[in-house]
């Protein structure tokens, strides 16, 4: 009786802990990410949803699946759109998505034990290979540096 009850337990939990289609996997910094899934960093997670109309939106969390940071459901993109996310070494997360004309960073910050999202600012030196990945796509400098000053007509 009780191995019927601690078997019928067993298929409990395993059925609760399924993952829901995403991929779950082990990312470490110096990467791209390109697809849908559950992404484990040293310092968190980072999480890129697909919807059922086939929009993205990405969100980082720390160990404790805390949201650090999320955007916006109602700023989706999608793979129709011109996107990357990138990990640098530090296992920062950086984004760009061409049609949203979106450029932002969240960094794992030291002293707050948190990722903090940040704007990209016209001194943010950006890693390598994601601006090496953004001039082979045609998005030059000058490109980031116009995303930047549309800033300014933001609504506060």
């Amino acid at each position: 009786m009780v191995n019927r009850i601690l078997l019928f337990v067993t298929f409990l939990f395993l059925v609760s802990c399924s993952n829901r289609g995403y991929e779950v996997s082990t990312a470490k910094g110096d990467s791209f990410i390109n697809e849908p899934g559950r992404y484990y960093l040293k310092k968190g997670r980072l999480i890129v949803r697909e919807f059922e109309d086939g929009t993205l939106v990405y969100g980082v969390a720390d160990k404790f699946n805390r949201v650090q940071h999320q955007q916006s459901i109602f700023s989706p993109f999608s793979d129709h759109q011109y996107w990357i996310i990138y990990l640098d070494t530090d296992e920062n997360v950086w984004f760009y998505c061409a049609d949203l004309q979106q450029l932002e960073v969240v960094r794992y910050s030291q002293d707050k034990k948190a990722y903090v999202y940040e704007k990209i600012e016209v001194d943010t030196v950006l890693p390598k290979a994601f601006e090496k990945n953004l001039n082979e796509r045609g998005v030059d400098r000058n490109d980031i540096l116009t995303i930047i000053e549309m800033r300014k007509f933001e609504a506060k």
